[in-house]
Formats: C-alpha cells, sequence, structure tokens
C-alpha cells in the first residue's frame, strides 16, 4: 500500500534552506493505519487540502508534504499555492525520483502551481491539457503577490498539450535542475513554454517536439522576451538536445540564454530556421562560468544559430592558447542543409544571421552548409554583424576540399580569421575531452 506521508512544521525560509522549529504534526495516507483518522487522507490534494487549512489557522510560513515512494494517479488536476512544498522520494542509488505522479493522458495537467510554492524529486507522466489558452501537460505555473511557484530536480516525461508547453507551461516560475523528455506541444515550447518573469536554471531538454508545418516554435524550449536560461559548468549545467521545431529546433528564445550545451537539435521544415537556437531580438551569452557549445544541429538557414537581430556575445582574445579554452561561445559541426529541391536553405552552417544582429568572440569550426556560408551567412545589407571571431575549417559541401564557407554569403566586409594548425589541434584535442 503507497504511503503518503505529510510532515507540516513552522519553518522559516531563506532561499531555499528551511529551519525548522519547534511545532510539528505529521499527516498520513494508508488505508490500514488507523491510529489517528484525523490525520489519513485518501488523495494527495486532500493532504494539500489539509496543508492548506493548517496554514490558515496557525499562520506559518512554509509546510512541507513528503510523499513516499510509489506510483499516484490523481483523477484531477492538483492544485498547490502559497506555503506549499511538494516533495518525493529519491533512489539513493541513482539519485533518481521513486515518486511517480501519472496523469493517464484524461486531458488534467497534473499541476496547478500558483505564488510562492514548491515541488520537487517528483516524476511527472503522462500528463495532458487540452486548455485552449494556456498548456503544459505536466504543470502550469503563475505567481502572484507572495512570489513564485518553483519547480526543482523533477523529472517530466511523456506529457503533451494542445496548446503551449508540452511538459510546462511556466507563465512565471522558475525551473531549476529539471529533465523534461518526450513531451509534445500543440502549438510552440514542446518540452516548456516560459513567459512573462520565468527562468530556466540547468537541466536537460531532450526528444520533445511541436507541430511540423503549423509555424510552431521551440521544440526544447520557448523563451519569451523577458524569460532567461541559465547552464553553468559543473554547478547546474544546461543540456539542450535532440529537439525538433518548425523554428528553433532546440531554443526559440525572444529573451537571455547564458550558458548550455544545445546539440542533435534540427528543424522538421523546408526552410527551416535555426536548428540549435533561433534568436528572436533575444541575447546568448558566454560567461566563464557558463560557455556555450553548439554542436550537430541542422537546419536549412542557421544550423547552429538563426540570429534575428539578436546578440551573441562570447569573448575573442589571440593572446591566449588554446583559444577554445578561454572562449566562450563554440558553434562547432553544425549542418545547413537543403532538403526542397525547388526552394532555398543550404545557409549559415554555423549561424544565419538578419536585421541588426551581432556575433561577437565566437568560436566557429566544422560546420557545413549545401550552399553557402558554412560558417556564418547573411542575405541582408547589415555588414558588421562578425566580429572578433575566430572561424576556420567549414566547409561547402559542393566543395569538400574548400575552405571557402570560412567568409560570409554576401558579405562585403569580412571579419574573421582563419586559425592556425597548431590551434586547430589543439581544438580538436579539447573537443574529445569536453564532448567525448
Amino acid at each position: 500500500m503507497k504511503k503518503l506521508i505529510m510532515s507540516i512544521a513552522i519553518s522559516l525560509i531563506l532561499s531555499l534552506a528551511f529551519i525548522t522549529q519547534a511545532a510539528e504534526k505529521d499527516f498520513v495516507v494508508d488505508q490500514l493505519i488507523k491510529q489517528d483518522t484525523s490525520t489519513q487522507f485518501s488523495t494527495i490534494q486532500a493532504a494539500v487540502t489539509a496543508a492548506n487549512n493548517f496554514i490558515t489557522q496557525n499562520n506559518t510560513n512554509i509546510v512541507k508534504i513528503n510523499i513516499d515512494k510509489g506510483t499516484y494517479s490523481p483523477k484531477n488536476t492538483i492544485k498547490v499555492g502559497n506555503n506549499i512544498m511538494l516533495t518525493g522520494t529519491i533512489d539513493p542509488l541513482t539519485n533518481k525520483p521513486e515518486t511517480i505522479i501519472s496523469g493517464s493522458n484524461n486531458n488534467e495537467r497534473i499541476f496547478d502551481l500558483t505564488g510562492l510554492c514548491y515541488v520537487e524529486d517528483l516524476t511527472l507522466e503522462n500528463g495532458s491539457s487540452d486548455d485552449a489558452i494556456t498548456g503544459g501537460g505536466a504543470a502550469y505555473m503563475e505567481s502572484n503577490s507572495d512570489g513564485q511557484p518553483t519547480l526543482m530536480d523533477c523529472t517530466i516525461t511523456d506529457c503533451k498539450s494542445d496548446n503551449d508547453g508540452g511538459g510546462v507551461f511556466c507563465k512565471s516560475g522558475k525551473i531549476i535542475n529539471c529533465t523534461i523528455s518526450k513531451c509534445k506541444s500543440g502549438n510552440d515550447g514542446g518540452g516548456a513554454y516560459c513567459t512573462g518573469k520565468s527562468i530556466i536554471t540547468g537541466g536537460t531538454f531532450y526528444d520533445n517536439n511541436t507541430p511540423i508545418d503549423d509555424g510552431n516554435e521551440g521544440g526544447g524550449i520557448y523563451l519569451g522576451t523577458n524569460g532567461m536560461a541559465y547552464g553553468g559548468t559543473s554547478a547546474d549545467p544546461l543540456i539542450v538536445r535532440d529537439n525538433l521545431s518548425e523554428t528553433g529546433g532546440g531554443v526559440f528564445c525572444k529573451g537571455t540564454i547564458t550558458g548550455g550545451v544545445f546539440s542533435h537539435n534540427k528543424t522538421t521544415k523546408n526552410n527551416g530556421q535555426g536548428g540549435g537556437i533561433f534568436l528572436a531580438g533575444g541575447t546568448l551569452n558566454g560567461f566563464p562560468s557558463h560557455p556555450v557549445l553548439i554542436s550537430y544541429n541542422s537546419a536549412e538557414y542557421g544550423a547552429g544559430v538563426y540570429d534575428a537581430g539578436g546578440s551573441i556575445i562570447g569573448t575573442y582574445n589571440s593572446g591566449m592558447t588554446p583559444f577554445v579554452k578561454t572562449s566562450l561561445i563554440w558553434i562547432i559541426a553544425n549542418h545547413a542543409l537543403h532538403n526542397n529541391p525547388t526552394g532555398g536553405g543550404g545557409y549559415g552552417g554555423g549561424i544565419y544571421y538578419s536585421g541588426e544582429a551581432t556575433i561577437t568572440g565566437a568560436l566557429i569550426m566544422y560546420n557545413r552548409a549545401y550552399k553557402d556560408g558554412a560558417g556564418t551567412a547573411t542575405h541582408n545589407a547589415y555588414d558588421n554583424g562578425v566580429i572578433n571571431c575566430i572561424m576556420g575549417y567549414n566547409i561547402i559541401d559542393s566543395t569538400p576540399h574548400s575552405e571557402s564557407g570560412n567568409v560570409e554569403y554576401f558579405h562585403t566586409k569580412p571579419v574573421v580569421s582563419n586559425i592556425s594548425k597548431l590551434l586547430k589541434s589543439n581544438i580538436e584535442k579539447y573537443l574529445k575531452e569536453y564532448i567525448g
């Protein structure tokens, strides 16, 4: 018999650290336990309701609900509000959640999270939403005057939404170190749709997708204007891989990305744009603690990145050897394809840029393009987009032994330089260490 243990404590909150005071009350969900019927509940929602009552009666700050391992199948959406913290059980060997909440794909998302609340260490699966306005098969998140909801260290898989956000629709909140996979949206944001003041810190987004041929964006993540995503090196790495979308196979970004690995993503339509990332006026930053690697992505325009008036900001220091150890943005081994025999495509293996886009201090190597601009490409008159970048060994498919793809297509002021064979050797060595 599954157990749901809810321990309620008066707490003070400082970031995510909770200081438990003397008063404490336990609630247990298990039909076999008859010690105190007033502390028994048959559903998670009933436990949440009791916690809300306890908060009101005792004027507490944080109530913590510990959910025992097992699989739970709620019939309706679990609504979690201010000052509630739901925590699952972690397998000590695999470090993965043993508490599973299954939505059974009944057009009821698993969680509505509103205000200052926390959900952590859970697996959320088979959630679905038919909400025509929002979305989020596993969770809908929205802040209020008391604070933002937080989804942390959770695994979200096999969820879907008829609208945006196959896994999560985050109107405002924090998604920290979560794994979101095999989710599908009817519109934008196959894995997560983040708008408003949403923050993604670390985590893995893989094998998510949006529909083909419907103008959809962000296979892994849709990041709105005020949204932010962070990926560190050893702490809180952000990995976005193997996602599909018509535009922005990995990420469609209007906000700010700082750090992360974006690999093996692709667009799914003829003339698809931004295999790894589509920057819709957004910003891609590389910092020492938050470097960026964009590799093995594919699209017809901008296999690594399609920069539509956004900013790519890395670093450049020609005195450093090897450069790769101090470069903060690598755009490596992406491929601009040509899937439509009667149309365009095949431009910008590393980057395709338009509008007043800027690319500074990036390392652009080993990219390919079917037609032109294996390193970078543009068809616009604005010709000051690429500044102090290192570029080399990018190849046009039609001329496999040529490096003519290093310069921008239709670009009047080449501002990039080829790299030496010694530097190439150093980079290859470091790539093997970094990528494996």
